[in-house]
């Protein structure tokens, strides 16, 4: 049987201990210096410094890929681009409904069962958070005011802004309208 010298462990203990202390005291140091070389500690807060929130319209983006360059803007961190808008700024049946919205403090969206295209009641709804409008998506298809009716069918009454168009044809038409609410 080994016997164990008890004044050996009482030595090593302690050296243990500082060391320990001291590794931890150098790791501590060490990412506190990281966070101050890149900058200081990482902070969403909300924004990306790579792209900006707003940019008002004409700014040209290119899409690095392909190197094709597209007419756009940003609006409330929501990009919109624009490959062609030849004879967009002549529909002033587009230009009217946008003012319309834009005249609403709060819209109401209402997708006629006539309306069958889910990218152009997206791309209307991105705008409409684009230009800081509250809205919401109904059911009711009772006209007011403040009711943006999204159809095929022109047989809703004046009193709601009513985008109509042509079966294939409202992704176009849906297009023209986002360039008059985010221009």
């Amino acid at each position: 049987m080994v016997k164990k010298n008890k004044k050996e462990d009482n030595y090593d203990e302690p050296q243990g201990k500082v060391a320990a202390i001291i590794i931890l005291i150098i790791m501590v140091l060490s990412i506190a210096g990281f966070a101050v070389l890149m900058g200081g500690p990482a902070v969403d807060n909300g924004s990306n410094s790579n792209l900006a929130s707003e940019v008002p319209m004409g700014e040209i983006f290119q899409n690095p890929n392909t190197g094709e360059v597209y007419l756009g803007t940003i609006r409330n961190n929501e990009q919109f681009i624009f490959q062609d808008i030849t004879g967009y700024e002549e529909d002033l049946q587009m230009l009217d409904i946008a003012e319309n919205i834009k005249s609403k403090e709060v819209i109401e969206v209402y997708v006629d069962s006539t309306f069958n295209s889910d990218e152009s009641v997206f791309l209307i709804e991105k705008a409409l958070t684009g230009i800081k409008k509250i809205y919401t998506r109904t059911l009711d298809s009772t006209c007011t005011t403040n009711k943006l009716v999204l159809t095929t069918n022109e047989t809703f009454d004046s009193n709601c802004i009513v985008f109509s168009t042509a079966l294939n044809d409202e992704y176009r038409r849906a297009d023209i309208l986002v360039y008059h609410l985010v221009k």
